[in-house]
Order: C-alpha cells, then structure tokens, then sequence
C-alpha cells in the first residue's frame, strides 16, 4: 500500500495475536493504530470465511464467474443470465459468444477468504487486462485475486463530473485525507495440455492447485526472496536524550522520521531483478492529465517541496492497465519542471497511454544515494543477494542485503515490496534482529506484498476455427447453513 502512513504495526506485531486496539483519554492518535484496528478486524473475518467455505467458493445456485461459452436458449441459459440488462446490451454479450470468446457470470465467489463480486456479466475481452486464446489449445480458465491501494487520483477521472461523490472532499480543495484499498480480481488463462488436465480433487487442494500454476510459468506473488536491513553501523544504537536532537553517531542520519521502501521493479532472479526506493513509501504521485512525447502535464503538483517534484527525480509512468497486469511502469528522470503551468520534461518520451479513463499518474521515486556497488543511472538498481559482509546503501545510512531463503535461486516479482520505518529517536530502523546472536545480526523477511490469491473457474478447449468446443466447469459451491441444517 503506498499511503502516507507512519508505519504498519499489522505485520509487525501479527504473531502476537492482538485483538482490538483500544484508545486512551487525553494521548495522542496515531494513523498506525487506526490501521491496525481496521487490519486486526479484516484479519478475523477474511480468516473466518476461508475456514469455513475453504481455499474458494461461491454459494449454491449463485453464477458469480461463471464461465459461459456458447448461447443457449432455454431459461437455464444465456438468457436467464443476462435478462436484467438492457436489449442493446444483451445483443452485444450475444456477438462476444461469436466471436469466440467467453462471459463471466455476476455475482460473488471467495477466494481464500476474499469477496470477490462482479456486479454485471462481462466478456473475458471486455475486461481492461486479458490474454488472446488461440485455436487448438485447451486452456485452464482461473481468477487471480489481490488487494490494491487506491488514492484520490486514481479512485476517479480528472474530468469527470464533480457531483458524482468520490473518496475526496472537494470542500478541502487538493488536500486529501484518507486512501482506500479495494479487492481487485482479473479472469486470466493459462494454457495446459489434454494430459495434464486436473480432476475436481486436485483442484480442491490448495497447495496442488498452485504447484500446478507454478508448474506452467504462472508467478507466485509475492516472490521467494528475502531483505535483510540495518543501519551503517549495527554496533551503535543510542537513545536520544532529547527526541528533537538526532545523536551525532548515530546509524540513521536522516533529520525526520521516514517510512523507506524497498519494491521490486522488474522481475526475474539475482542480477536480472531490479529495485527501486521511496522514504515516503512511495506515495508521491501526480495524476497525468496529457502526454506529449518528453512533455507530461499533471493536474497537481503536490502541496509542499517535499511531497513535490524537482529536476533530477525519478518517476514512474503507470496507469490502471499496468496494475491489473501487475506489470511495473516506465523510469524516467525529470529533466525540467514548470509548477506555474504543471509541465514536466521527461528525459525520454514514455510509452504510456494517457487515456483519463486509466488513471494514468507519476510516481515519484528516490535518487539511490552511489555507495558500494549501487550506482544509480536508470532510476532502479540490480538485486544482488550479497554474502556475509557485503551491503547495499540506499541513503540516510539505511543499508539492505538481499538474501535467499532456503531457495538457491529466489525468484523477485514485480511488486514485491519491504517496509523499513527508521527513526529520529533511535537513529535506527525498526527491524527484527536474531537475538541469538552477539551482534543481533538482521533477519532475512520475505516480502509483504503484494499477495495474489487464485481460484479455478473452468477448463475450455477451442477449436481449429477458435470455437469453444468444451467447457467443464471447476468452480466450488456451498450451501447456506440454514439449507444444511434442514437436511441434517
């Protein structure tokens, strides 16, 4: 989540079990708590649901993704599925049949505890993300599911109509407030052959469903590598005195409290990964309103130096069809900025759509500060998984090691991403040390995030011509407790 927040206590302090978060008269309040109280709820419910209804599932009778393949005419059909829409939409979900494609019923199903809801049929080609089906193959048909951060700016269209309500209070002019996080889902395919096809049992193992993604270059996420993180100078921890005085030796050298974070941009194994760094979690970002050729106009420029752009920055282009992929944007480094007119000149021109429709923004990275073998030239530095000894600087004298965890060859994805607060206080990082050790040597953690969940839908099989020609369904159903317990 790229949201402006202090840190997220969550994924820290979840082996401790806390249950609620309760607040006190007359202290202050802080954004982590807020969260963790939100997070703790989340955890027990979405926990709840997967124990109960199992790794995926819809209830009985309920066509949420549904895969339908060909019309047909009776009332247990197409017709029956998309009577509600309108005429002029019913004939057009009848020409996507003809061409060769598929629907997706509404309604919901879960995966690993998550709601996932789809409001009206759509087309598989309709979706904003989606791979062409070629003739003679038989495709595995699944649902890929994730939580994804949504700020102001890519919650609605910059020209969209204002009285339409949104996440933002227009009262408060560009000020914002609070972001959201929503369950995103994309139906993708993965192509398998007629002997490898899976039987119902399989599938509902979870661990022997994603081996046999993995098997067919499906990627986990996140990705099997580890970080390890610690200041310059492990030895030297001192307490400040005074919170408002950073000691002199201190390991953190930085003059505020930063969330840093560490996110894989391209993926691959060592030396093939690249990263990318943010000390404000990489939550600077300036919606697009054109694109041409070097020249990119935003509609904002942020509300102060430091959550503004400068010549020299690092920015990402993406937009919302990058993010249903999880596919990482363009780097480019800013080479002039006009805040009078919102003109930045890019170093190169992005290849990015800039249709409104897609939300396309910059995200502001941070210049790697040059030490060790880091040197930054692209806006992204190769992943080394260094040995004993061997650290990379990222600035502030925060240093990380990459590091495999029993895996020879870790695999990084796009997305993967590490928080590290540091403070002020400390002049260090909050990161779990092995306390077995003299030293208290750093552990090696795996990713956050992002975490994708996937489900099985169906199994279709097209012909020489692209016709469907088969279709077996491979979605789970439960019945509600009140229909078991009156068979029971």
């Amino acid at each position: 989540m790229y949201a402006d927040i202090s840190r997220d206590t969550f994924a820290a302090l979840r082996d401790r079990h806390f249950l609620r978060v309760l607040l006190q008269q007359g202290r202050p309040l802080l954004d982590a708590e807020f969260n963790e109280q939100v997070a703790n709820l989340l955890h027990y419910v979405e926990t709840l649901a997967a124990d109960l209804i199992g790794p995926y599932g819809g209830p009985a009778g309920n066509v949420g993704f549904k895969v339908i393949s060909q019309k047909v005419d009776d009332e247990d059909g197409i017709n029956r599925l998309i009577k509600n829409e309108s005429e002029d939409r019913q004939n057009a979900l009848n020409d996507l049949l003809k061409k060769h494609d598929f629907l997706l019923g509404a309604g919901r199903y879960y995966v690993d505890g998550l709601l996932c809801e789809n409001s009206a049929v759509i087309g598989y080609s309709e979706q904003l993300s989606h791979d062409k089906l070629l003739p003679n193959i038989s495709y595995l048909v699944y649902l890929d599911v994730w939580e994804r951060h949504i700020s102001q700016w890519e919650d609605r269209q910059l020209d969209e109509d204002p009285g339409q309500p949104g996440i933002h209070e227009i009262a408060l002019g560009a000020v914002d407030t609070t972001t959201r996080t929503q369950v995103v889902w994309q139906v993708r395919t993965v192509a398998i052959k007629d002997q490898d096809i899976p039987d119902q049992n399989i599938l509902l193992k979870r661990e022997d469903w994603l081996k046999l993604l993995s098997d067919r270059g499906v990627s986990r996420h996140p990705g099997t590598g580890h970080l390890m993180v610690r200041t310059d100078d492990p030895q030297i921890q001192p307490g400040a005195p005074d919170p408002c005085i950073q000691p002199p030796d201190a390991g953190y050298r930085g003059v505020e409290n930063l969330l840093c974070r560490i996110e894989i941009h391209k993926p691959g194994p060592v030396k093939e990964a690249t990263y990318k760094v943010s000390f404000m979690n990489g939550s600077v970002v300036f919606p697009i309103r054109s694109i041409k050729d070097t020249m990119i106009t935003v509609a904002y420029m942020g509300r102060d130096e430091r959550s503004g752009l400068a010549e020299g920055d690092w920015v990402e282009v993406i937009n919302d069809r990058l993010a249903l992929r999880a596919m990482h944007g363009e780097l480019h480094k800013v080479v002039r900025v006009d805040a009078d007119t919102g003109e930045v000149t890019l170093d190169s021109a992005p290849q990015v759509d800039d249709d409104l429709s897609l939300h396309p923004l910059l995200r502001r990275w941070d210049t790697l500060i040059s030490g060790g073998k880091v040197k930054q030239t692209s806006g992204e530095a190769l992943v080394q998984e260094g040995q004993e000894g061997e650290w990379l600087n990222v600035g502030y004298g925060i240093q990380i090691r990459f590091k495999p965890q029993e895996a020879p060859k870790a695999i990084y994805c796009t997305g993967d991403y590490w928080l590290i607060p540091a403070r002020v206080a400390t002049g260090d990082v909050e990161w779990p040390t092995d306390t077995t050790t003299v030293r208290r040597e750093p552990l090696a953690l795996p990713p956050q995030g992002v975490e994708h969940h996937y489900a099985p839908l169906a199994l279709i099989t097209l012909d020489q011509d692209g016709k469907i020609t088969r279709s077996d369904e491979y979605r789970s159903q439960f019945k509600a407790p009140v229909e078991r317990i009156a068979q029971q």
